[in-house]
């Protein structure tokens, strides 16, 4: 029994990337990889043609982390770089990206 729930525990860490909820992701952490191009503070023009990203929405932004990471979204060319950058977070990490994102000052 009790290895049955170890494994069980296992499992769903590995299904769901180790992270509980995104109040155990460091979403700081996961930001040090967006700042070679996007900034420490959100407000670089990335390779001088994306957007700051600096407050944006976090629905909003999620969606485009998502989309960049099933391959369907090619901003201003820099689909396939954005998408190696997030291929492997998890919808956590993905959700906890996008509200650390937001709550950066515009």
């Amino acid at each position: 029994m009790r290895q049955s729930r170890l494994a069980t525990v296992i499992f769903f860490s590995l299904l769901h990337g180790g992270n509980e909820d995104n109040n155990t992701v460091d979403a700081q952490k996961l930001y040090q990889k967006c700042a070679g191009c996007h900034g420490s503070d959100g407000k670089t023009i990335a390779l001088n043609v994306s957007p700051m990203i600096a407050g944006h929405d976090k629905n909003t932004t999620l969606t485009k982390l998502q989309s960049y990471q099933q391959g369907r979204l090619d901003s201003v060319g820099l689909g396939r770089l954005m998408s190696t950058q997030v291929e492997r977070l998890s919808p956590n990490e993905l959700e906890a990206l996008a509200e650390y994102i937001s709550k950066m000052e515009k």
